[in-house]
């Protein structure tokens, strides 16, 4: 029955104001990768560090946790004693040395991660540093996780080998 009654389909009405705020707050740019995915990562683990120093502007030494991964059965003397110089290095100090077994796991799945994070959480360590990225998360969507973690506490993500490093 066609009349005055008839209800009218208005749901592209929700569509266009949708779009339209899509258009206009600029969140079209949000999920677009960086080009340089590495460079990205380093200037926000850069930033989160400047904000971190700045933030705990005290004068002591900032209490580093010194974290590294070995190979299944292995000792990672080596790169713990690299990244014990990198943390001197810098004027801080190791606050604790921490080691997991190598693994595909995610981060927080390794207990001795999961105890680094702890300790920064809790105001123990002042921040972590690791060989290179890798030894945090190999996939970009959980290192960059980890970044923003750090950041918001804000503690230090320190790198021997930068992520844009090749």
């Amino acid at each position: 029955m066609a009349g005055p009654h008839r209800r009218r389909d208005t749901t592209w009405m929700d569509r266009d104001n949708e779009t339209d705020a899509w258009l206009t707050t600029g969140d079209r740019y949000a999920n677009r990768p960086p080009v340089n995915r590495g460079l990205y990562l380093q200037r926000l683990r850069a930033a989160s560090n400047q904000v971190a120093l700045e933030h705990c502007n005290t004068s002591r030494q900032r209490r580093i946790v010194a974290y590294a991964l070995t190979s299944a059965g292995g000792v990672a003397d080596d790169d713990l004693a690299t990244v014990r110089r990198l943390i001197e290095g810098k004027g801080h100090s190791v606050a604790y040395e921490l080691t997991d077994a190598y693994a595909p796991h995610p981060p927080l799945a390794r207990t001795g991660y999961a105890e680094a994070r702890r300790l920064v959480f809790c105001g123990f360590a002042d921040g972590i540093a690791v060989l290179d990225r890798d030894q945090i998360s190999v996939r970009d969507d959980e290192y960059e996780e980890e970044l923003c973690w750090y950041g918001e506490r804000p503690a230090l993500v320190l790198l021997h080998r930068p992520e844009a490093a090749p």
